[in-house]
Parts: structure tokens; sequence; C-alpha cells
């Protein structure tokens, strides 16, 4: 057996080396084959319908993978052409689910985890349209992600220069800070603006936060968007039953909170719904308890306290029916919306339990920009229904 391989390898070298003599004797390949001989691996290949298969050889088992070479390929023959102007219906199958293969209007998208997204085209000119506009979003997204998180870095360094203190007890100044140290702190402007106030985004803020839907539940890492009023909450990890995390592509949708009739609140307030606590102990630190961290993504890190990085969302299990105002009223807001309006009112009832999901960011500093874009949407949709508390006459 080893025999016979060595000499296919044999016969493979044999048949690159002949290969590479007949065209370096041609002038249009001379200097192209000097080059690949003094710098590049070469390998022996064959072209088997859409796809290159390596024969034999050292060298060809050091290549690199070719489309069609791995596993993910393997249904790479299977299903059927998709029509786009066809109209399905709404069922638990994939939808568009093809069988031909057609190299001129697919592309594939290679993610960090190593996984493949391919994709079909309705021709030639939309892939490449596809491509160009992803590939400048890639660009945008990578800098946008490195310039938002040095932002933060920069402006934080700049305080703990100007107050004279280091990050540790900068996690103590900043939770308990009084007048002095807030009015001797720089507040950056690109931080705190008036885009998510005035609405210029449909997309108010979105990045990854650490979610527990109940009280007795754990944190899981999720994806949550903030938009018009209304968080959207995607799944970002997966796990087997081990707890070993697995590679994905597809984030599910897990819940959609509506932000009207909940209430907010965030720092010493929720300590008591973490249930939990990493109680270290340091003789030099006596009552700091939080762990140092340290987010390889980005490089952002952390000595905040649990609770001081959490905030919770309060929305009622029950709702009642109020009677809304008299006739007078009654008309002129009908006359304002111009059509009718119900003469009741679907609001959460107060004094029973409700449902609580507390949500933790990796600092104290990204939890402010939470909070405060869930605020500024919970005021906007206030304002919308012009709810105005008057007393008996």
């Amino acid at each position: 057996m080893v025999k016979a391989v060595q000499q296919e390898q044999a016969i493979a070298q044999n048949i690159i080396t002949r290969a590479m003599e007949m065209l370096g004797q041609t002038t249009d390949y001379a200097e192209v084959i000097k080059k690949w001989t003094e710098s590049e691996r070469m390998g022996l290949a064959w072209k088997r319908y859409d796809r290159l298969e390596w024969i034999h050889g050292p060298n060809e088992q050091k290549m690199k993978v070719h489309r069609g070479a791995a596993a993910v390929d393997e249904n790479i023959d299977e299903g059927s052409d998709v029509d786009f102007d066809l109209d399905v219906d709404d069922t638990m199958g994939d939808d568009g689910v093809t069988k031909e293969f057609d190299d001129e209007r697919t592309f594939e998208l290679v993610l960090k985890n190593g996984l493949i997204i391919r994709l079909q085209a309705f021709d030639k000119t939309t892939k490449k349209e596809w491509i160009r506009r992803l590939r400048q979003l890639a660009k945008y997204w990578k800098y946008r992600s490195a310039t938002d998180i040095q932002l933060f870095k920069t402006v934080r360094k700049y305080n703990l220069e100007l107050l004279n203190i280091d990050e540790e007890a900068e996690a103590i100044v900043g939770q308990f800070a009084r007048k002095w140290e807030v009015s001797h702190a720089h507040a950056s402007p690109e931080l705190y603006n008036l885009c998510g106030i005035s609405a210029c985004r449909s997309i108010h803020i979105s990045g990854v936060l650490f979610r527990k839907p109940r009280r007795h539940a754990t944190f899981t890492r999720c994806s949550v968007i903030l938009s018009a009023g209304t968080l959207l909450i995607f799944q970002d990890s997966l796990r087997k039953s081990t707890g070993k995390q697995l590679e994905h592509i597809h984030h599910e949708h897990i819940s959609t909170l509506d932000l009207r009739d909940c209430y907010l609140y965030s720092g010493l307030l929720t300590e008591n719904d973490l249930l939990y606590q990493n109680r270290t102990f340091d003789n030099n630190k006596p009552g700091h308890t939080a762990l140092p961290r340290i987010y390889l993504e980005d490089g952002w890190t952390s000595t905040d306290e649990d609770y001081m990085t959490c905030f919770a969302i309060w929305h009622g299990r029950k709702k009642s029916l109020f009677r809304r105002g008299g006739n007078a009223e009654e008309k002129a807001l009908q006359e304002k919306e111009g059509g009718r309006r119900s003469r009741f009112k679907l609001v959460s009832q107060l004094g029973v339990p409700g449902n609580t999901m507390v949500f933790k960011a990796r600092s104290r500093a990204e939890r402010d920009h939470w909070v405060l874009a869930i605020q500024t949407e919970s005021e906007r949709l206030a304002q919308a229904e012009e709810v105005r508390i008057v007393g008996d006459e």
C-alpha cells in the first residue's frame, strides 16, 4: 500500500514538472511560471464539473480547501431552481430551496466562525450588485465598530487622567459620584448626541447584551435591537446540552418587547433581581466583589459591580379596560384623529405581579447608553398618546 502511494506521488510530481517545462517554453507564461516556482506551492488537480479536486502528493494535502471539496458542499447538486416571482404558502419548511447550482449567479459569505452562507441571485448583474454593496457594508461596519469602541476607550482614558484615578477606582467613583467628581469630568458630545432624540435613524441602538428573562433564570448572550419603541431580541449563542458552544449561522428571533406601559430601572435597584453575586473577597479591597473582566473581541475592560452594569424592564401580566373621557372629550378626539375611536382603553393593571426582564451590559458606560435610549423611546411613545392626568372639577 505504501509503495503504491509513493508511485502515485512520483507520477503526480512528474506530471507537474513536465507541465511546468512545457509552459515555461512559451513566451506568454515564462515569467509567470518562474515566479510560481519560486514563491508558490503547486499541486496536481483536475476539474470535475464545478469543483477542483486535488490528486496525490504532499503538496496537495497542504492546499487550501476549494469550493466543492468541503463537507458544507456535499449537497451542492440537490434542490430545484427558485422561482423568484412565485407566491409560496406560509409553511414550516424552508422557503426558496433550489436544486440547480448556477455558478454565474451564486456567491458566498464566509463568516468569522468558518461557516459559509451561499446565496443565489436573480441574474449575474444582480449578483455583482449584491457583492459590491455587501463589501461596502462589511467594510463600513468593521471600521464603525472599531471607531465606536475606540471612542469609549478615549473618553474613559481622558476622564481617568482628568480625575487622577485608575480604572479600579473609577468603578467606585463612577457608581457613587458626587457633584465634585461629575462637574470635573468630561462628557463627550460624540457619545451623547441628539441623533436618538431626533430619531434620525430607524434603529436607535443595537448591540450584544446578556439577558435573564425571569427572576430565577440565568444570563444568556443575545443580540438586541431597539427600534420604534420595541426591543427585538435575537439568539446570539447556541450550545449543546453539555454547555459546549456550537458554531451557527441563523440568529433565531427570541422575543419582541413593546416598551409601551413598561417601567425601566437600573443601578442599585437591580441588585434584588440578580439573586447571584460574585462573592470574591480581597483583603486590599473589602466590599468590592466584582471581578475584573476583559472582552477579547475588542479589548474592552471593566471592573464595575454586577448590579451597576444591569438594567431591568418591568411589564405587567394583566391588563384592564378603562373608559376614556366624556362625550365632549370623545368627540374632540375623534375630530382630531379623523376617525372612530374606541371608548375603552386597555392598560396594564397595577398592584399585581409582573414580568421583569433583566439585561446586563459589559460596563456601566454601555448600560447608561442603553438606559438613555430606552428612556427616549418610552417618552416618545407616551407623547404620541398624549396622556394627561387632571383632577376632579
